[in-house]
């Protein structure tokens, strides 16, 4: 979807000095592959005239530094994530009966030393119920790294 200053969503223009030139520059919102190996965005300040995005994902697709600002509130008996705003990206999480095992995944993979013996089967577990995101790409590439 274009939006009508030609960008997509999640996609931001930024301009920068080179060789005493500026530059502008279209940024991307970073693939669930990118944030598995470890890429985290520069976020430029927002701006007044910033125009903010709005994605509605899984717990498995959370970026790392976003994982401390989740806050889980309990409604009438169901589970939901107070939305979580990281420079002119807003996410809205949504709950799924999994999110307990990815909360034990996301700890183990972020260890110094991740305990591959805990990790297989949890990450097993996952895929048979086919979660995707960058927590299991990390987890996968840790089991096959071992």
């Amino acid at each position: 979807m274009d939006s009508s200053n030609g960008l997509k969503h999640g996609q931001f223009k930024v301009l920068y000095s080179n060789d005493s030139k500026f530059v502008e520059q279209t940024v991307n919102h970073l693939t669930q592959e990118e944030i598995a190996d470890g890429w985290q965005l520069a976020m430029p300040r927002l701006q007044r005239y910033s125009e903010l995005h709005h994605f509605s994902i899984y717990l498995s697709q959370l970026q790392p530094h976003l994982w401390p600002k989740l806050v889980e509130t309990h409604y009438n008996g169901e589970t939901r994530y107070e939305l979580i705003n990281d420079s002119f990206y807003q996410y809205t999480i949504k709950p799924s009966k999994n999110d307990d095992k990815i909360k034990k995944l996301f700890e183990l993979i972020s260890k110094s030393s991740p305990d591959i013996k805990l990790i297989k089967p949890l990450y097993k577990n996952l895929e048979e119920q086919r979660i995707k995101g960058w927590i299991m790409l990390k987890a996968k590439q840790l089991l096959n790294s071992f």
